[in-house]
């Protein structure tokens, strides 16, 4: 039987870490492949980044929720915006996504996500519209999120 202590904290938080990271690797090959999230693939990603949101505040406490909240909310808000504006750009698994990870990244954590999704897809958009010399380039923006959430991780924001 298997129980978490204190001594223990830390490696259950990397374990759910990679399990997050792991899930958003294979979106990230889907989104590549399809362009789409489907909603039972965000749907599947909930019980995760649920265990992460649990752990965090039974370690912390229930105002640690109100960070995990504004996450949600601003992922949500902020793609759902940017797919306003441009008519239908982003798509709408990837807005759902964005929520949930926002729980599992707080306010601060999707921020930088975002920021760094936003720009890394952007380069790659003007290089690849360069190359191709296409007018409309369909973009894959899992595999963004996926960069910007480890940035997100690695740099403390998470």
């Amino acid at each position: 039987m298997m129980t978490i202590t204190l001594n223990g904290v830390d490696e259950w938080r990397s374990v759910i870490e990679l399990a997050i990271i792991g899930y958003l690797i294979y979106l990230s090959i889907y989104d590549i492949r399809h362009h789409k999230v489907t909603n039972n693939s965000v749907l599947m990603y909930v019980p995760i980044v649920t265990l992460k949101c649990t752990v965090e505040v039974c370690l912390g406490t229930l105002f640690d929720y109100v960070p995990m909240l504004l996450g949600a909310a601003a992922g949500f808000a902020i793609l759902l915006s940017a797919a306003m504006l441009t008519h239908g750009g982003i798509g709408g698994g990837d807005i759902k996504l964005a929520a949930v990870l926002g729980l599992a990244a707080g306010l601060k954590g999707m921020l930088v996500t975002l920021v760094v999704a936003s720009l890394g897809a952007a380069i790659y958009g003007i290089i690849h519209k360069k190359i191709l010399k296409k007018e409309k380039l369909a973009i894959a923006f899992v595999p963004f999120m996926l960069a910007g959430y480890i940035i997100a991780l690695l740099t403390g924001f998470c």
